[in-house]
Formats: C-alpha cells, structure tokens, sequence
C-alpha cells in the first residue's frame, strides 16, 4: 500500500497543483428535468441488457447521451498517417458522449478521450490539455489505454467490425497505426501493456509492446470450456489481471484472476448472486491489485440500485458478501471496462446516489463502505445532488490502492473531473 504522506512528499508539487484545481469548481446551469434523467437511465437500463450478454460490463455506459456545451475550437493538430479504415476529422460531433477515458502515467495533460457517437467513434487526443488537439475516427466502438507517460495509447475494439481491425496505436500527434498481432497467445511481459477488447464476438486480452508496435493475445480463462464462452468482463489492476466467466453449463459466474500476465489462472467458486423472482442482476469488477482482495459489484439491471458487495480474501476458501444497509444507492453504469468502485488506500469507495423512499435521489457522490453501511458520501464534482451521474470513466494507476479516478457528467459532457484523494477533491479538465 503507498504511503499518502510519502507521496505527498515526492510528487514535486503535483498533488500542491491539483488541490488548486479542485478548488476552482464552475457553478453550472440547472440540469435536466428528473424525468427526462430517469427516461434516460431506463432506456440505458432496458437496452444495457442486451449489451451486457456479449460484452458483460464493457457496454452499458455507451447508451447514456448527453449534449456537449459550446467552447472554443482548441488548435488542431496535424495527423500524419492512419491506420486502414481510420482517418483524421475536424472535430467530436455533437451529441456524442465519452466512453473512457486515459492519461499518462504521471502526466495527466497527456490525454485521451473516446467519443462514442450515433453515427460516428472518435478519440481525442491531446499532449496539453486540449490547447491543441488530433481527432481520429474509427471504424468500430472502442476504448483506451495509456501506454506510456506521454503516450502513445492502445485503442482496443470494444465492438468487433465486420473486417476485424484492431487494436491500434495512436499518437500524441493523431498518427495511428494498426498494432502487428502474433496467432501464438502467451502472457504478458515486462515492456507490454495489457489491453482487453472484442474479437469475433467475444471478449479477448492482447498484450500490445507500444515502442516495436506489434502485439499477441493472452489465453483468457474459460476459453476451453465446451461452449467457447470466454470471459465476459476483463479488468487490469497494478500486477493482476481479472475476469468474470459464465459457466457454459449454467453453475452461475465465476472469478478469475492471474498475476503473472495471463500465464496461470485462479478460480473461486461462483458468485453468489441474488436470486430473487423478477430480479435481473449485474456483476462488475472493482479492479484491485496482486496484494488486495477480490471484490464484485451485483447490481439490479433495471433501476442500478446497488444489491450486494462480494469479496474474496487472498487465499480465501469462500465469498464474503455485505447488504448494504438503509436506503439503497443508485450506481451509476460505468463506461468501458471501469467499475462504479474503486479501492482507495484500503477502503472501498462506490460512485452513485442515495434513494429516498419515495424513489427521489439524493446526496450523490462517492461512498465509502464501513461494515454493512454506505455512511454520507464526499459530494460530486458537480456541487448538485440531482445529476446523471456522474459515471466514472478512467483510472490512473488502477489496482494501485491510489488511484487517480476519472468522472464525467452526462449534462455537462465537455468537462471531465479527476480526483487523487478517493473522491475527496475534484478538479475539472476539458475533455476535447
């Protein structure tokens, strides 16, 4: 686990630099109407479903739309090459909203940002903040990794396309270049950044070496199984990778997990998931790393109200699960593979809202489980309780027990939000 007050020390006025950004929050304009929000949520609800059967957590967010405010064209940059079936445009359409989120490692003015579209993909991408920027379209829905502290990033497919391109390397620069893929899968090394994405309709783990440009799959547990179902969610944390396989012969999800890049799998027995009539439920990984339990989210598809926390301690015989107590918390779908929690130095913190009994949501943040009970939440980046969202969207250093953690508002789409102190304090940055 970090010591807080080390880094404290030695970020060379870094955390300094960001408590002065949390402190300059904007007072934004009234946000949209509660029903037009909960039509919002119901429609992601109804269609999250059906994206959840192929791509387990890695879809849902997609679905929630929001409009971008008017700001000032940032400068553009000139993109040199691309990739077949990619090409450089002018800028992120309207009506699009972010899907994920990546920053450098250490350098979070170097930044990209995917836009999923109705009608169009885009990532933006930017080495200053957004005072200048390169926008690339794709062919497919994707999601993106930093590989390095000033780039490039890995752009995964999150949606395989009929030509099944992918992944890619984009530069700082907007040049992009399709990633060179072995057939031989192993696991992944040092110098090799772990991405998961989509291909032939099933979840699939690459290791990506960003400076050679070239890459190989990684063997994902269930693979063998007799229905070929793979993993259907994947997370990366610091030394471990995830996953949620569903057993071919319907004994429920189980847990898998490797530390050494994929090369040796661990399983728990299945989640134990609520079985109650009229019921749907979803499971989401909170990505942890090699020293830190195993924890699950089991959320209701429906309305999002958060059922139950599932933990596996390391070298545990058996699940531990928690019923929050009191009113329930509404967690919002997170984008990509980015789960609604997160451990910050050792406690589990989950972004969402508190349900009234009338249905009403209230007090929206970031909560922190003690026990059974979710106590009051560090409030949301926006100042306002009645919000959607918003989502998390990122992570920096996931798995790491602090890690930065990425937000975006869906009324206010062109502002992201970041905090290094678990929820504790915000600062925005623009998003293209």
């Amino acid at each position: 686990m970090s010591d807080l007050d080390a880094r404290l020390a030695d970020d060379g006025g870094a955390t300094a630099s960001e408590a002065a950004r949390a402190a300059r929050v904007p007072s934004f304009d009234a946000v949209r109407a509660r029903g037009d929000r909960r039509r919002i949520r119901r429609r992601a609800a109804a269609l999250g479903a059906a994206a959840l059967v192929v791509a387990g957590a890695v879809g849902v967010a997609q679905l929630l739309s929001g409009t971008i405010g008017a700001m000032p064209p940032p400068a553009q940059m000139p993109a040199p090459g691309h990739a077949d079936g990619v090409r450089a445009v002018r800028t992120v359409p309207d009506g699009s909203w972010v899907r994920s989120v990546a920053a450098g490692a250490g350098a979070p003015s170097t930044l990209a940002v995917a836009w999923q579209g109705r009608s169009a993909m885009v990532v933006a991408v930017t080495a200053d903040e957004f005072e200048s920027r390169a926008v690339v379209a794709f062919p497919t829905t994707v999601d993106v990794t930093a590989a390095g502290d000033d780039g490039p990033f890995v752009v995964s497919p999150a949606f395989a396309d009929d030509e099944g391109r992918g992944p890619w390397l984009l530069e700082v620069d907007g040049s992009v270049r399709e990633v060179g893929l072995a057939d031989e899968p192993g696991p992944a090394e040092a110098g090799e950044v772990a991405v998961a994405g989509v291909a032939d309709g099933r979840q699939v783990l690459w290791a990506v070496d960003p400076g050679a440009g070239v890459g190989h799959p990684v063997s994902l547990p269930g693979e063998d199984e007799p229905l070929g179902l793979g993993a259907q969610s994947v997370a990366i944390g610091e030394g471990r990778i995830s996953a949620l396989v569903r057993s071919a012969d319907s004994a429920g999800t189980r847990y898998a997990w490797s530390e050494d890049g994929g090369g040796e799998w661990s399983w728990t027995p299945a989640v134990p998931e609520t079985v109650e009539a009229g019921v749907l439920t979803s499971l989401s990984m909170v990505p942890t790393g090699g020293s830190e339990p195993l924890v699950v989210l089991e959320t209701d598809v429906v309305d999002n109200r958060l059922l139950s926390v599932h933990r596996w301690e390391p070298g545990g015989t058996t699940w531990a699960t928690v019923d929050p107590v009191g009113d329930p918390v509404t967690v919002y779908p997170a984008a990509a593979n980015a789960s609604a929690g997160f451990v910050w130095e050792g406690e589990l913190r989950i972004q969402g809202s508190r349900l009234g009994p009338d249905g009403t949501e209230t007090e929206t943040g970031v909560y922190v489980l003690d026990g059974d009970s979710l106590g009051r939440p560090h409030r949301s980046p926006t100042g306002s309780a009645d919000s959607v969202g918003p989502r998390v969207v990122g992570f920096e250093d996931p798995g790491s027990g602090m890690p930065a953690v990425w937000l975006v508002d869906d009324t206010h789409p062109a502002t992201l939000w970041r905090s290094m102190f678990g929820g504790g304090g915000w600062g925005s940055w623009p998003a293209r």
